[in-house]
């Protein structure tokens, strides 16, 4: 049974993770537990830490997602896939933060361009600081093709009445995928696995157009070249967006969902009421904790 420590900051990340996979019967002393195919997951509070149990055939995979899972004796490793190129990868920002939209992108990586993506010290864009992201980027994307969505929190807190964090995640994923698809037919697609394949493509039933022969992987940024420098384009565009909402309410919006947001939240959300739906994700309990505990001016 896998188990994932994680900082008590990071808990509305995982409920937002798996909201579309709740159920109301939670076991003992939990606080919260979750239902998908292939896997559950129990959720416990442990000091200033929140403690994640994994149980299921898919259980590794999940956990995964969140930490690093040691081999269990005897199982098989995981699989190994193979780099193909031309290379397409998409990878999403901004959907643990409170504040701003989701920005997601998809870049075109050929095998002669990853010398210059070394060069430029091009990878997980969260291993990345944010001042080297918008100083690399726009070199990033004069050589390479890329495509990218933004959805600002207005439209995401109007759709999300319709739609869950997954299904909008593989609805932005496929859109930035096909249309650099179009121009580059025949680019081996891979994507950051946030959910299980088959989750993916149900998610995706009612599209016109789907792209498929996707290579899924859980921290594909570390394993595939396109995927890593999609998720710095991704970061970019997330930033300059977060950057315009500073000069527009002359304020600076702080990124995550921690205790610092909260507490920016609870002076914002107190004084400019009417701007909630337009500069946060209002269906994150940070947006409800604001209100029960303003902070008046």
């Amino acid at each position: 049974m896998p188990t994932i420590d994680l900082p008590l900051s990071r808990l509305q990340e995982v409920e937002g993770f798996y909201e579309g996979e709740k159920i109301d019967l939670v076991p003992p002393y939990a606080l919260a537990f979750y239902k998908g195919e292939g896997f559950t997951l129990t959720i416990y509070l442990k000091k200033e830490a929140v403690r994640l149990y994994f149980q299921g055939p898919k259980a590794d995979q999940e956990a995964a997602i969140w930490g690093e899972v040691k081999e269990t004796p005897g199982k098989k490793s995981a699989k190994a896939f193979r780099l193909l190129y031309p290379m397409e990868g998409s990878d999403e920002v901004g959907t643990g933060s409170f504040f701003g939209g989701i920005a997601v992108a998809a870049a075109l990586v050929k095998k002669e361009d990853l010398p210059y993506l070394k060069e430029l010290g091009i990878t997980d864009s969260k291993e990345m600081g944010d001042e080297a992201i918008l100083q690399r980027v726009p070199l990033l994307v004069k050589r390479l093709p890329y495509a990218y969505s933004y959805l600002t929190p207005e439209k995401y807190n109007e759709v999300h009445d319709k739609y869950n964090m997954n299904a909008i995640k593989a609805k932005m994923h496929n859109a930035v995928l096909l249309s650099l698809l179009k121009d580059h037919p025949g680019a081996h697609l891979y994507i950051d696995q946030f959910i299980p394949e088959d989750s993916y493509y149900r998610y995706l039933n009612n599209e016109k157009e789907v792209a498929r022969d996707i290579v899924f992987s859980i921290k594909g940024e570390k394993a595939f070249p396109a995927v890593a420098a999609a998720s710095c384009i991704a970061r970019y565009c997330f930033l300059k967006k977060m950057e315009k909402m500073d000069a527009l309410y002359g304020v600076h919006f702080p990124q995550g969902a921690g205790s610092e947001v909260l507490d920016f939240a609870r002076t914002f959300l107190a004084s400019r009421p009417e701007a909630a739906k337009l500069t946060c994700k209002l269906n994150f309990k940070t947006y409800e904790q604001a209100l029960m505990n303003p902070i008046l001016p």
